[in-house]
């Protein structure tokens, strides 16, 4: 109600300005004072022409011709006058008309583009994509609509090199790594510079063939770290080749220089430790790690208060038994090379795992003790944290960063004095 009459105030005023100056009528006053200036002009003139007459300037015959153009003149001005003021209140008509269109068209084209309901919903006035319409409707495209419509684009345009990679990106995200291979094989053939392309293939051909990173794909890697030297992705698969190969020390340099680049997501710092650990163990002539030093100046203030928190006693068992499975329902998802990070950390205080292993989508069901001896670091030790939690992730990409689309369970915060036992972990929510 409020917004219709605003609209017809708007719509009267607008109205009153257009039409009112037209529809007034010109005083007597204003037409007999135009009418007088006239006349005072023509006889201004005249008195000059008579003065020039008187002195000599012009003969008798230019003034009678000179007078009559002034009459003539000044009877033309009065007949406009005249004319002028009969026209304008002829074409009054008119005014109306045009009164009753502004609002007809008005309203007329407000219902076709405007939106009257923006004031109870303030939402209708963003505009909307063609794909928020369809989820707004419950009509989303699925996955595999828009995966089509990007096949008809690349259809018609087989040069896309973009739309490859896309195509590629979208294939590995639903797991089907041979199709992604094609797509982004396309893609780099058509762009053999770019390296987020290289690694994309690489990690597509490692995946299709159960993780196996040796070989072609190594290669791709090498490749993208030559053009882009400080690559996450690429740095973290080399590692993982050198790794697969046997090159522990080569796999180590790798992950070393990466570690530096994850100072702002502690958690895949944390967990990028855990791997330099484990290489660290199975070939213990590798050097230390950069900063550790620094790392246990500042680590053992945390430890002592959790420890002193408890009395300097160990009240709960310094080893844990930890059963760990997967949900049956998942098992269609994984695969049998993905990673399981099987861990415990402190249940608040500092990211880094207290002890941790890594094993296989494969070894599962198993029972695995963690233990002092599975430290990351000497110390931050599981038997210097009275409060911890309990947990196992799956990693589809063999990634030890956490990502959207891993698997994983954990327990909450637990008292070791109350495990009593083995702690059951069943792999089962998303992240």
């Amino acid at each position: 109600m409020i917004f219709g009459a605003l609209v017809i105030l708007l719509i009267a005023l607008s109205l009153v300005f257009l039409i009112v100056p037209v529809l007034r009528k010109p005083s007597a006053k204003d037409s007999l004072g135009r009418e007088q200036q006239n006349i005072v002009i023509a006889k201004e003139k005249k008195a000059l022409l008579e003065s020039q007459l008187a002195e000599g300037q012009m003969t008798q015959e230019d003034y009678d011709s000179a007078f009559s153009d002034l009459e003539a003149s000044l009877a033309l001005d009065l007949e406009r006058q005249q004319a002028l003021g009969t026209n304008q209140e002829a074409g009054k008509w008119a005014v109306w008309v045009f009164a009753a269109m502004v609002p007809a068209l008005s309203i007329f084209i407000y219902l076709q583009l405007g939106e009257y309901k923006v004031i109870d919903n303030p939402s209708l006035a963003a505009p909307r994509s063609e794909s928020a319409q369809a989820m707004s409707s419950g009509k989303a495209p699925s996955m595999s609509e828009m995966i089509q419509k990007v096949k008809d684009h690349l259809r018609d345009n087989p040069d896309d090199e973009r739309g490859w990679f896309m195509l590629g990106r979208s294939l590995m995200t639903l797991q089907q790594f041979p199709e992604a291979v094609t797509a982004l094989q396309r893609s780099y053939d058509l762009n053999k510079s770019d390296p987020n392309v290289m690694l994309a293939l690489a990690d597509a051909l490692a995946m299709s063939n159960d993780g196996v990173m040796t070989g072609e794909p190594e290669q791709l890697v090498l490749q993208a770290l030559e053009l882009s030297p400080n690559e996450l992705t690429g740095l973290w698969l080399a590692g993982l080749a050198a790794e697969q190969g046997g090159r522990l020390r080569e796999s180590f340099d790798y992950f070393v220089k990466l570690l530096p680049m994850l100072k702002s997501d502690p958690q895949s710092e944390s967990e990028l430790k855990i791997m330099l650990a484990e290489l660290k163990a199975r070939q213990p002539d590798l050097p230390d790690l950069p900063g550790d030093n620094s790392t246990a100046q500042s680590v053992p203030t945390i430890a002592s208060a959790s420890v002193n928190s408890s009395n300097n006693e160990s009240t709960g068992p310094s080893t844990i038994t930890v059963s760990v499975t997967l949900d049956e329902s998942l098992m269609s998802q994984v695969q049998p090379d993905n990673l399981v990070f099987i861990y415990a950390k402190a249940a608040s205080g500092p990211p880094m795992p207290l002890a941790a292993k890594r094993l296989k989508v494969s070894d599962l069901p198993i029972q695995v003790t963690l233990s002092d001896s599975d430290a990351v670091m000497d110390q931050m030790k599981l038997s210097g944290f009275e409060q911890i939690k309990i947990g196992a992730r799956v990693s589809k990409s063999g990634d030890p960063v956490a990502k959207p689309g891993d698997y994983f369970d954990e327990t909450g915060a637990i008292t070791r004095s109350s495990i009593n036992g083995i702690v059951e972990i069943n792999i089962y929510q998303v992240n």
